[in-house]
């Protein structure tokens, strides 16, 4: 898999599922959001959906013995990716057959059911990266899931505008770095890896204070940067002795 490949399907998920959260909130409250929504939501759960098993399809190590590159598997990771993909379809079918009429609170609902899609998302991709480590535990585990929904949140805000989410995205990507083993870190410091992980933070940190011009760029520039560095942890950790993951 090329490097490019590699990283729209770490990214799109990313984006996929954060803006089943941050674009129906936002919509709640400024109807200019409501159409673009109603016409982009299922097919963006479905790009989604389909990057995260294609990314497990071409890397068969991030399974884990799982069978996971079949959207039909019903290990406890990919019945939680297909939770995600079933509470973002939910939300858009709400969404978009509740048409003009359907009020704000109809939105807010439908973001609350992009909220539980992201959650999920975010503890299967924390269960696959944390699983191969030796000392990763549950503090590693919830940390790697809040940092990844942070992230998706970040993702989406390049369409609706970087805000406090994006910032806190750029202050918990570091929490990914949680329980790696001695081997990963002098891999990261050798490949430059962390000088990646650094500029996505800063990038991700600044985004929401930068002149209004800056802003989208710089988001879409340091969730870019974090998706990689994403990316290049599985690729690491694909390559230790696999141990049993966590359960369920």
């Amino acid at each position: 898999m090329s490097l490019l490949a590699g990283l729209l399907l770490s990214w799109i998920p990313l984006f996929g599922w954060g803006a089943h959260a941050e674009l129906p909130w936002r919509a709640a409250r400024e109807p200019r959001w409501r159409p673009f929504w109603r016409a982009g939501g299922i097919p963006l759960a479905l790009a989604a959906g389909i990057a995260i098993f294609a990314r497990l399809a071409a890397s068969p190590d991030l399974a884990l013995g799982e069978s996971l590159a079949s959207p039909f598997a019903m290990g406890g990771t990919g019945l939680l990716l297909l939770i995600a993909l079933a509470a973002a379809l939910g939300s858009d079918l709400l969404l978009a057959g509740g048409g003009e009429r359907l009020p704000a609170a109809g939105w807010r609902l439908g973001a609350f059911a992009g909220l539980l899609a992201l959650g999920a998302f975010a503890i299967a991709d924390a269960r696959l990266r944390t699983a191969p480590l030796p000392a990763a535990g549950p503090l590693a585990f919830a940390a790697g899931a809040v940092a990844t929904a942070a992230l998706g949140l970040a993702a989406a805000q390049i369409l609706t505008g970087p805000r406090r989410a994006t910032a806190l995205a750029g202050l918990l990507l570091p929490l990914h770095l949680l329980a790696l083993p001695g081997r990963i870190w002098r891999q990261l410091l050798a490949g430059g890896d962390l000088l990646t992980a650094g500029a996505a933070s800063v990038l991700l940190l600044a985004a929401p204070w930068l002149p209004p011009r800056l802003r989208r760029p710089a988001a879409l520039a340091g969730s870019l940067l974090a998706a990689l560095f994403l990316l290049r942890l599985d690729q690491l950790a694909a390559l230790l002795p696999l141990r049993p993951v966590l359960a369920p």
